[in-house]
């Protein structure tokens, strides 16, 4: 896919330096004026954000972690479809040449938003993926997922060890998944699944490890809680239905 990206403001820090203080929020006419897209970024952030009113800086939270969640999903996503001869991805965009609420991974100020360690954990060159349904969890519900392990390097994974965890809300790992494993060079491949029974609580996490025969080690996670309940209206599904008619998922 070539390109996709999600809004979302720079740290609060960095606004404070290129927003006037009568306009940093309620956002006003320079959040427009620097590039801001505020009817996406209010969507985008309506999922992640806390109940009570909003401020600046859950605001800034949110979205962001909207951001990471969505790059995140949609890279793992494509990367995976290398095993149907498919797996790029180019995101837009890296950093921004002037001070600007965008979606950038890195503001003007150098700063990263949380999505850059989200990309840069999904573009590892060897990735331990888990596909499972993103929907609400309660405790005592069936968590079902794949692990899939993708291999960009040109030489095979051999003798290596997949290690999925899940931790509760503590930080407890509650179940664990052990998978000794070879690849194929330039691969991407199912190696495992497991369906978990979610216990009393939240907060679930999802960690994933892959150890190499030569010491190497990827790493990924995810959180459970991170999903979207906002369904699509019937214009924006029409629109989808005919848009896969052109461009094949």
């Amino acid at each position: 896919a070539s390109e996709f990206g999600l809004q979302a403001p720079p740290a609060v820090a960095s606004l404070h330096r290129f927003i006037p203080p009568g306009e940093l929020w309620p956002p006003g006419p320079s959040w427009t004026s620097h590039g801001a897209q505020l009817d996406k970024l209010w969507r985008y952030a309506r999922p992640f954000l806390p109940p009570g009113g909003t401020s600046l800086e859950t605001f800034v939270a949110a979205s962001q972690k909207a951001q990471a969640e969505g790059l995140r999903i949609g890279i793992e996503h494509y990367r995976r479809l290398k095993a149907e001869g498919n797996g790029g991805a180019i995101v837009w965009q890296l950093d921004e040449p002037w001070p600007a609420i965008s979606w950038a991974l890195v503001d003007y100020y150098h700063v990263p938003k949380p999505a850059y360690e989200a990309v840069r954990r999904a573009f590892q060159p060897v990735l331990v993926s888990l596909d499972y349904p993103l929907r609400e969890y309660h405790p005592g519900d069936i968590l079902p997922f794949d692990v899939w392990v993708i291999n960009d390097l040109p030489q095979p994974l051999v003798s290596s060890r997949v290690e999925i965890s899940l931790l509760d809300g503590a930080g407890k790992v509650v179940e664990r998944l052990v998978q000794m494993l070879d690849t194929e060079p330039m691969s991407a491949q199912v190696v495992a699944a497991a369906a978990w029974l979610l216990p009393e609580g939240g907060g679930w996490r999802l960690a994933a490890r892959l150890h190499q025969q030569d010491g190497g080690v990827s790493e990924n996670q995810y959180d459970l809680e991170a999903y979207d309940p906002i369904m699509p209206t019937a214009r924006q599904r029409l629109w989808g239905s005919l848009s896969a008619l052109v461009v094949p998922s």
